[in-house]
């Protein structure tokens, strides 16, 4: 059913099923929500797998994180890695050593990341730094980006300095 979490939560695993709202900490080894959640306390797992429409709030920092449909990155993020499938609005800075996005998807404040894949039409607002950037679909790219390697597959715009070892 729908939950509320006002206090911190601090678990192994933590399962959440239906409408959520956590607004304090959570730290669990792995937690997986499934339907629609809003994440205002910072997020600390192991595994984050989130499946649904998705507002992250707050930080979040995961050694991996998965998220499914529509999601909302207000809150600075920190993962070993990162999978989004489904559209996305990325308003702050992500740190990853890997980025995959698939579905159209907005990233307002740049990335760091050893390797990023964006599918799918793509704008990136602001710095963006990868080892190995690869970009399918059209696309805007805005701001300063640097990479070892830089492939765009469609239509694309460059805007501002771009940077790569290999274009």
């Amino acid at each position: 059913g729908d939950s509320v979490f006002n206090g911190t939560v601090t678990a192994g695993a933590l399962n959440v099923t239906g409408s959520s709202n956590l607004q304090m900490g959570v730290t669990a080894g792995c937690l997986n929500i499934t339907g629609n959640s809003v994440l205002n306390g910072n997020m600390t797992a192991g595994a984050l797998n989130v499946t649904g429409t998705s507002y992250l709030q707050a930080g979040v920092t995961a050694g991996s994180m998965n998220v499914t449909g529509v999601s909302v990155f207000n809150g600075a993020v920190t993962a070993g890695s990162i999978d989004v499938t489904g559209a996305a609005l990325l308003q702050v800075g992500i740190t990853a050593g890997s980025i995959n996005v698939t579905g159209a998807s907005v990233f307002n404040n740049g990335f760091t990341s050893g390797s990023a894949f964006v599918t799918g039409d793509s704008i990136l607002n602001g710095n963006v730094t990868a080892g190995a950037l690869n970009v399918t679909g059209d696309s805007i790219l805005q701001g300063n980006v640097t990479a070892g390697a830089l492939v765009v597959t469609g239509a694309s715009t460059l805007r501002g300095g771009v940077t790569a070892g290999t274009l």
